[in-house]
């Protein structure tokens, strides 16, 4: 699968995982990506709701802040817009956050 493909499925699946989080007020929303995602990958509740790392081209990457790195090697950005809708940024190819190639996922 083209790395743009699977950094949308992960930033998707990322999405169920924190709505359920949200959902079960587990995590405090914030601006960053490393503190929850660490926790999510390794306390999810529902057992069944984790990044699958046989969907990537290489297993979960995430960089010495623990932050979960895309298909390029650039960190996610997660940025709540209230306490439950979010959005879920990949810079894309050019590694470029606000132009055209990001990759964004919605969720609320």
């Amino acid at each position: 699968m083209a790395r743009k493909g699977f950094t949308r499925e992960e930033a998707v699946q990322l999405r169920t995982l924190i709505s359920v989080r949200v959902a079960n007020h587990v995590i405090i929303p914030t601006n960053m990506n490393g503190g929850f995602v660490l926790q999510l990958l390794d306390a999810n509740e529902m057992g069944n709701l984790r990044l699958d790392p046989s969907r990537r081209i290489c297993s979960i990457v995430t960089n010495s802040e623990g932050e979960l790195l895309d298909g390029w090697a650039t960190p996610y950005r997660i940025e709540f817009i209230d306490r439950s809708t979010f959005v879920i940024r990949s810079a894309g190819k050019n590694r470029v956050f606000g132009d055209r190639d990001d990759i964004r996922v919605l969720g609320d």
